[in-house]
């Protein structure tokens, strides 16, 4: 039993690891994005373009939302990852990631639209 739950838990902690990571880089590439889009806004609003300028800060603003997001996201697992290894069952905790990463892991798939929908058809 104990090489399993110990086989478990490494798989549970290099889920949430992995969920850590992703969330770093969704956090950069919101950054990047910020970035782009502050400065097409500031090309657009020195040729006068104030329709695309709106557009651009609009997008800006999206991606500093994003980034924010990410950003919780990031803290969030970052808890989930420590915060078993303060208590006294920190094995058995990391085991159980491992179950929870997988659901996870479909409902990420279905909330962007690479797995179907449970339920009746749309028209």
């Amino acid at each position: 039993m104990e090489p399993a739950l110990t086989i478990l838990a490494v798989i549970g902690f290099a889920a949430a690891l992995w969920r850590v990571a992703r969330a770093l880089f969704a956090a950069i590439f919101s950054g990047t994005d910020r970035y782009l889009a502050r400065g097409a806004a500031q090309a657009r609003a020195q040729r006068g373009d104030l329709t695309g300028m709106a557009e651009a800060r609009e997008r800006a603003a999206a991606a500093g939302r994003a980034r924010w997001m990410a950003l919780s996201r990031a803290l969030l697992w970052l808890a989930v990852l420590v915060l078993p290894a303060l208590s006294p069952w920190p094995r058995s905790i990391y085991a159980a990631y491992s179950v929870l990463w997988l659901f996870l892991r479909g409902w990420e798939e279905r909330r962007r639209g690479s797995l179907p929908r449970e339920g009746p058809p749309e028209p």
